[in-house]
């Protein structure tokens, strides 16, 4: 069977698109297996054997609130005042923040933009800045810091 023109450029077009999507899974779980296995432990670090996905998360609040969960993704904004929190990405543009206490931990001293976090602790649907997870009791690992 031969392809028109038009339908060729389909197939690349469609061919394309499915290796991005497998590269940027590819991506999110060989940087989530590096933090995991190298990157910087934070407190208690992480023990939860899978991540809950943000966008679960932010649509089940109730759900989820007051449990012990495990996030990840890449660090896109830090709080400029104390370093209180870093807000993850999942990479799909769902975004939460993972919160420590004020003054005990400035997350600018360990983090940056385009770190990979993986972190663990109580989420909160009513936190100081919306939904969080706050990790004090838990902690985090972090890939990228050089």
């Amino acid at each position: 069977m031969l392809l028109s023109s038009q339908n060729k450029t389909l197939a690349a077009l469609a061919l394309c698109l499915a290796l991005t999507v497998s590269a940027g899974a590819q991506t999110s779980q060989t940087r989530r297996q590096a933090a995991i296995e190298s990157g910087d432990v934070l407190l208690g670090g992480v023990s939860l054997a899978e991540t809950t996905p943000i966008a679960d998360l932010l649509d089940e609040m109730e759900q989820f609130d007051g449990t012990v969960v495990q996030i990840e993704g890449t660090v896109v904004a830090l709080c400029s005042g104390m370093g209180c929190w870093a807000q993850l990405d999942d990479g799909s543009g769902n975004r939460l923040n993972v919160k420590v206490e004020d003054g005990i931990i400035d997350l600018r001293e360990v983090a940056s933009e385009e770190h990979y976090m993986v972190a663990e602790g109580v989420f909160q649907k009513t936190g100081e800045h919306g939904a969080q997870v706050f990790i004090m009791e838990h902690g985090a690992v972090i890939e990228g810091i050089e």
